[in-house]
């Protein structure tokens, strides 16, 4: 069975209606959509192509309009690695079409938007609520779940602080597991909204953590790199390694601010 809810709104600051697909009646304060399709999945989207079957857009218009969404969410950095260079170099692993899993924090905006994923389920979030120190822990059950296929997992240096101990899992599982560390020394997606504010910066920054060192004291494989040549030498090797591995990455966090404002405005 199916309900239909009509709100008639929009999205706020879009001219864009939006009808919201889900199994019970959840309005969210970003999205006021002009409809709700409620009720079982499988029931409702196939009932929904029965009825639109047909798309005006064209594929050069999708592409026109991917092509504009990432030209607004470039990173500008200076001579350090950033996290788009990060995220885009990695896809030496998309070849072997693996998995990602994505922490939350400023990292996870290069991270869904360079990273090229084809299949259902191979990228793994904490949306919504977006809680730290997901990342690891799905990469971990992600790869034990099917040994054969590798997993990336990104992580900010404090969602990774969070849960560090699933490193000593990781290992012990000898989990397929690339952990790309996004290390900025700050919980940065809070320390920009702070400054957008004016507070204080409070608690939201510390000093530099050895992460490779730590990895390989408990007998993983961990690297500590601050440009491409070594990120893609750390890369190349973990790509063979078959088992954890950790590349610690020193990055420039000076272009979060401009893409969380290209992002949410």
């Amino acid at each position: 069975m199916s309900k239909i809810i009509n709100f008639g709104e929009k999205v706020e600051g879009y001219d864009i209606p939006v009808l919201n697909i889900s199994l019970v009646n959840h309005k969210v304060h970003y999205v006021n959509p002009v409809s709700n399709l409620l009720g079982d999945l499988n029931f409702n989207l196939k009932k929904y192509l029965k009825y639109f079957t047909k798309s005006d857009w064209k594929k050069a218009e999708i592409k026109f309009f991917k092509e504009q969404i990432k030209s607004k969410l470039i990173f500008p950095s200076n001579n350090l690695l950033n996290p788009q260079s990060i995220v885009e170099n990695a896809q030496i692993f998309s070849k072997n079409s693996p998995r990602i899993s994505i922490d939350a924090g400023a990292h996870m905006f290069s991270a869904t938007a360079f990273f090229p994923s084809t299949r259902p389920g191979d990228v793994l979030i904490s949306n919504g609520l977006a809680s730290m120190a997901f990342a690891l822990p799905a990469a971990i059950a992600c790869a034990l779940d099917d040994p054969s296929q590798a997993v990336m997992c990104f992580t900010g240096d404090g969602g990774l602080m969070m849960c560090l101990g699933e490193l000593c899992t990781a290992v012990e599982t000898q989990a397929n597991i690339v952990v790309v560390v996004f290390n900025d020394s700050a919980l940065s997606l809070i320390d920009i909204k702070q400054q957008s504010r004016q507070f204080p910066t409070r608690g939201v920054r510390w000093g530099k953590h050895d992460f490779a060192g730590t990895m390989q004291s408990l007998g993983g494989l961990g690297f500590s790199v601050h440009n491409e040549e070594e990120y893609a030498l750390a890369l190349q090797t973990a790509l063979n390694a078959g088992g954890p591995c950790l590349i610690d990455v020193q990055i420039d966090p000076s272009g979060y601010a401009h893409q969380l404002k290209a992002m949410r405005g």
